[in-house]
């Protein structure tokens, strides 16, 4: 009602006519709960009869309105509410392929089995830890507008892999094109709009932080009052950036060092642990009274935040370290010196190379409470796994056969490996630990130089030797990106089969086939050594086979009249051997998970773009380097760098690269 009009708020015709629509709105109401629900129907009745109600008193409703609408979020979540009750059904349809598939695996998800949920107040608390060194982190402006030879730039190229998205963003930004964007002084959203679709640790850091917010609006739920909801968040969750050469990188004033510090004002929530180390010069007189000047080298284990109130950067705490805490591979023992800073009974390890999803952050209490519903007496659950969706599959068909690969190992492999093999263990994040557990024995990461090359699986050995479980749950799943460029997966491999091959001769493989009863040793074998032992033994006897052949060709042993056929030379099985077995388990994964018709779709795409032949490269890569690493050692590190390959290379490139 407004007073200055001179009419009395019961003659506003605006306010009749919500009142009236409300009246119609429960007497629908009412008719579509039928008899199924009398006790709601005489409720709405209620509603509809109370004297100096809404509906019989127009001054009271124009009122209430009033106070309604005068709330700006009361009006939104009219709007919303409208717009859910007026949208169609087809027009609901989210337009994206990703948005598809994440709501289809979420609403599916609802319906596993999983343990109940328990309020946030009771629930473990858990510490997100990421391992970051120098990878991508933001896209600058120059990396998004740096063209290749073919004059193609990343942005350019996310735009036609994303089209949608790039649509939905323009529109969000209310620009008509790019350069509209960039005229209104949005850089900084374009440049995280591109990062979020790459392998960068902006993406990651975006998707640790959303259970923040799941636990936010869970809290709220659960009826935690308004006042005690973000201290209940902050008791309950903790997300940690190792960002190990942070201090060098802030010393050279690097464009990394300052987007660190970004991301840490974007999430004050956010902490970076690293590694710093001081120098300092004094003067010490010796034994014959001369004085000489020394330095001296300390080094320490920072934790960091920003400041809410001033947007400064801040250190929480400074912990002295006896020495270099990096001695052996570089990526556990940066994840080992921020363990110090982790809180609660739960850790978790992610690569910077993942993304979190809002709709999953949700389910994480009912992960929480895996490690009791898979415990018993004799066998405490100290490892809990889950699916990871591969989300670099088709920007190339490179690509696409590693996201085929990848995406049959974390989920039917998996599966089977879990239950009935009981043999899965830890091969790589996004696992989570009991943090009690492991830092009792052993720690988190072993990282002893080149022995622990590959140093997730030696976690999945350490907890099986000294009694624990390793669960894995179907119902949540983590974003995932993999190497994209036929460069990048070569070093991708050859990464994993130097780190097979060393523990193949390590103590832990030796205590473990020791001590496994004989089908979980069968089990065991399949799913690590005996793989790239079978890679290598199929590719050694293809050689054989072929040296047998040319020997039997050049100095035959039969008459000349019954010489060996020429189509015997090969035959079908050393041919299928030769790639296309491998595509088998891939099949299968396809078939459980998208159905028969659309995994045969996959398979006759993916063959006619060439996959058995990436197959065949596959098989090679992995026989040579297991073999050499079992002949000679030199197991390393390999950095791949994880960005988009956007230029053709010719064959004779790629010979040359693999012939060296």
């Amino acid at each position: 009602a407004d007073p200055a009009a001179g009419k009395p708020p019961g003659a506003n015709p605006a306010v009749s006519k919500v009142v009236d629509k409300l009246r119609a709105f429960l007497d629908a109401a009412k008719r579509a709960l039928g008899r199924s629900a009398e006790r709601v129907a005489a409720e709405v009745d209620a509603l509809k009869f109370t004297q100096d109600g809404f509906f019989w008193d127009e001054a009271y409703a124009a009122s209430q309105l009033d106070a309604l609408v005068s709330d700006k979020g009361n009006v939104a979540r009219l709007l919303g509410s409208v717009l859910l009750l007026t949208t169609a059904e087809l027009d609901a349809q989210p337009q994206g392929r990703e948005a598809q598939r994440r709501l289809t695996w979420f609403v599916n998800s609802i319906f596993m089995a999983k343990p109940d949920a328990p309020a946030v107040l009771r629930m473990p608390s858990f510490t997100i830890v990421t391992p970051y060194y120098s990878e991508d982190l933001l896209y600058s402006e120059q990396e998004l507008r740096q063209v290749n030879e073919d004059s193609v730039s990343v942005l350019f190229f996310l735009q036609k892999a994303a089209p949608q998205e790039w649509r939905n963003f323009l529109e969000r930004m209310r620009c008509r094109d790019e350069a509209e964007v960039r005229k209104k002084g949005y850089s900084l959203d374009l440049r995280l709009w591109a990062s979020m679709r790459g392998q960068t640790l902006v993406r990651t850091v975006e998707g640790e932080m959303l259970c923040e917010k799941a636990l936010r609006l869970q809290a709220a739920w659960d009826g935690t009052p308004a006042d005690q909801v973000e201290d209940l968040v902050k008791q309950k969750f903790q997300c940690i950036v190792s960002a190990q050469i942070y201090g060098q990188m802030r010393r050279q004033r690097s464009d990394k060092a300052a987007d660190t510090e970004f991301l840490l004002r974007r999430y004050p929530n956010l902490r970076v642990a690293y590694v710093d180390k001081t120098s300092t010069m004094q003067t010490v007189v010796g034994d014959d009274g001369l004085a000489q000047l020394t330095e001296t080298i300390r080094w320490y284990s920072v934790l960091i935040r920003a400041d809410p109130a001033t947007n400064a950067i801040v250190e929480i705490y400074r912990v002295q370290l006896p020495g270099d805490p990096i001695l052996g591979e570089g990526k556990p023992e940066n994840q080992n010196h921020a363990m110090i800073f982790t809180r609660g009974e739960v850790v978790q390890a992610l690569d910077m190379n993942q993304a979190g999803y809002l709709e999953e952050c949700y389910k994480m209490r009912n992960l929480m409470m895996e490690f009791g519903a898979n415990s018993d007496a004799t066998r405490p659950c100290t490892i809990v796994g889950f699916r990871e969706h591969i989300f670099t599959s088709g920007l190339t068909s490179l690509a696409t056969f590693m996201g085929l690969q990848e995406g049959c190992f974390v989920t039917l492999s998996q599966r089977v490996l879990t239950n009935p093999l009981r043999m899965r263990l830890h091969y790589g994040h996004p696992d989570v630990f009991d943090k009690l557990f492991s830092m009792t024995r052993g720690g988190v990461s072993k990282a002893s130089k080149g022995i622990n090359l590959s140093e997730d699986i030696f976690a999945g050995f350490s907890h099986t030797l000294r009694g624990g479980r390793v669960a894995y749950a179907e119902y949540l799943q983590v974003g995932k990106g993999r190497d994209v460029g036929m460069h990048q997966i070569y070093k991708f491999e050859a990464k994993l089969s130097q780190g097979n091959g060393e523990q193949m001769i390590s103590r832990d493989v030796s205590r473990l086939g020791a001590r496994l009863d004989f089908f979980r040793l069968l089990s065991f074998y399949y799913s690590g050594p005996g793989f790239y032992l079978n890679v290598a033994l199929t590719v050694v006897c293809v050689y054989v086979f072929l040296y047998l052949q040319l020997w039997a060709g050049l100095f035959p042993v039969q008459p000349q009249h019954h010489a060996l056929p020429y189509q015997d030379l090969l035959s079908l099985e050393w041919l299928l051997q030769l790639g296309l077995l491998l595509i088998i388990p891939t099949a299968c994964f396809l078939a459980v998970e998208q159905g028969m018709w659309r995994a045969l779709c996959e398979i006759v795409r993916t063959v006619c773009l060439g996959s058995p032949l990436f197959f065949m490269f596959h098989m090679g890569t992995k026989a040579h380097y297991v073999s050499n690493t079992l002949k000679f050692g030199g197991a390393r590190y390999r950095p791949t760098g994880r960005g988009f390959v956007m230029r053709h290379e010719s064959f004779a490139e790629i010979y040359r690269f693999f012939a060296g």
